[in-house]
């Protein structure tokens, strides 16, 4: 387990950035998003996602108006060393980002939002997975990363991942 602390690359501000709860009425707006980012495959994906907005643990960065990030969260079993099959004491959470606005400030400004809601709703963790290796994290790591790192989260390798994750008990 690791716990690192690095300062953050900011990106330029464009524009007046508001996050808010995703609802049910959000998701053709969310479907279009994912789609122009290639980040679902088929409409299997899109249902999934439904149902997770519909859980009420999801978010929405706008700018202007317009939908340009999301951060999906959907409750899960977590011990601080591994996932489990039942329980749902953690909230799992996904960003995907429009590049042309991604930066740390729509990063931060939605996990900023996911905490406040797991500490209502009594979470124990907020949880995520990330793509690349505890090394790369340690040595380059990806703005993802340097925004978990800022916000305190431990980092523990798995054998398929590394899991990225914040405690509130």
């Amino acid at each position: 387990m690791l716990a690192l602390k690095e300062p953050v690359r900011k990106r330029e501000d464009v524009g007046s950035l508001e996050i808010k709860a995703l609802t049910s009425e959000d998701f053709p707006d969310v479907e279009e998003l994912l789609i122009s980012l290639e980040a679902v495959s088929d409409t299997g994906e899109l249902e999934e996602i439904s149902d997770i907005i519909d859980q009420e643990y999801s978010f929405g960065a706008y700018v202007n108006g317009k939908l340009i990030g999301v951060l999906l969260a959907w409750e899960m079993g977590f011990n601080g060393a591994e996932f489990l099959d039942d329980g749902d004491n953690a909230l799992y959470f996904e960003f995907d980002i429009d590049p042309k606005y991604d930066g740390e400030h729509v990063r931060m400004a939605l996990l900023d939002r996911l905490e406040e809601e797991a500490r209502e709703e009594n979470f124990d963790f907020v949880v995520t997975e990330l793509g690349e290796s505890l090394k790369k994290i340690k040595s380059n790591p990806s703005l993802e990363s340097l925004v978990l790192i800022k916000k305190d989260f431990y980092f523990l390798e798995s054998p398929e991942s590394v899991i990225a994750f914040k405690k509130f008990f």
